[in-house]
């Protein structure tokens, strides 16, 4: 089965490879699926540019994924689409997740996909293949029967995310995007995001994060994060990473032990972390590690100086630490 996967045209001026729709894509790969790719954000999108990525792809499958300032558009986009193709529509992301039978009715999509959406994608992808209509199984799909929106059972997480096949990078080649990073002047001239790890156990009020991966977070081995920078090094020219992780730093082990395979193999790439970190999860040693493995930038998610603030958004960090730590990071 052919997937064409869409990514909503969000504008502005830093245009991240959707690294999101290129597990998807991969994880279909290695089901026997065909996937294709479509960056909205990236080329300026209009609704007829999706209808012609849609023509000239001739999918079985249409895949869109959408946060939520991009309901409106994708509603329109699946309008579009539908009065011109005779194509199943899928939707998922965070805003899918958030808000699923919401969505799925406003949108008019046929079915959605709520939390970690590799498995149950395959699976519907296999499904329709097969010309099964018989969705009950499928965890983590929600779909009409009947003239209703019926939402299954939450699918499970993946429990060792180095399971997950890279990113399809070559149907998101580093080079075609423009990453300004946010925290200061790049040091590379190709820049590729990575993440290392998946949640975060935090209960952050204003944070989307665990709305899909439901206060857990899983590591990466060091072996297999390495070996996906060296691909990117290789085959794509990239000489800088961003680890666009929710907290690279929240387990230190894990943390240390990227660290240690970098130097290691004597890799020399620079790279940071503009997510943000946990200012608490830092000491003299981690620090000391990263700076040697090529770390030159880090985001700190403090959010308010306002000790009063951070309580009422759940942010578990205590000011006293801050200066602390900022101060350690700045000898390093």
């Amino acid at each position: 089965m052919k997937v064409l996967l869409l990514q909503p045209n969000y504008g502005g001026h830093i245009i991240i490879p959707p690294f999101n729709l290129g597990y998807l894509a991969s994880s279909l790969r290695q089901n026997n699926h065909e996937a294709e790719l479509f960056d909205g954000t990236l080329n300026n999108a209009d609704f007829s540019d999706y209808a012609g990525a849609v023509k000239n792809s001739n999918p079985d499958l249409i895949g869109i994924t959408m946060m939520c300032r991009a309901h409106n558009q994708v509603k329109k986009i699946i309008r579009n689409l539908k009065g011109k193709f005779d194509i199943p529509i899928v939707i998922g992301g965070p805003h899918v997740s958030a808000l699923t039978d919401f969505v799925l009715k406003d949108t008019k999509a046929d079915f959605a996909v709520f939390g970690e959406g590799e498995i149950t994608l395959n699976e519907l992808a296999g499904h329709l293949e097969k010309k099964d209509m018989n969705y009950e199984g499928i965890n983590g799909l929600a779909y009409w029967k009947n003239g209703g929106v019926v939402k299954n059972l939450p699918r499970e997480l993946i429990k060792d995310i180095s399971t997950i096949p890279f990113p399809a990078w070559d149907l998101i080649p580093p080079k075609d995007y423009r990453i300004v990073p946010i925290l200061v002047k790049s040091k590379g001239k190709v820049i590729a995001p990575i993440m290392t790890t998946r949640g975060c156990p935090y209960h952050c009020t204003f944070c989307a994060s665990n709305v899909t991966w439901k206060h857990k977070i899983r590591m990466r081995s060091a072996k297999n994060v390495v070996d996906e920078i060296e691909i990117l090094m290789g085959r794509y020219g990239v000489d800088e990473v961003q680890f666009s992780d929710d907290n690279f730093t929240m387990v230190k082990e894990h943390a240390m032990a990227v660290c240690n395979e970098i130097i290691k193999r004597k890799i020399k790439i620079s790279w940071s972390c503009p997510n943000g970190v946990r200012v608490d999860s830092l000491d003299r040693e981690l620090l000391s590690r990263m700076k040697k493995a090529g770390c030159y930038a880090l985001g700190f998610g403090i959010e308010s100086g306002s000790q009063r603030i951070l309580d009422s958004i759940s942010k578990n960090l205590n000011l006293e630490k801050v200066a602390e730590k900022l101060k350690l990071a700045k000898e390093a």
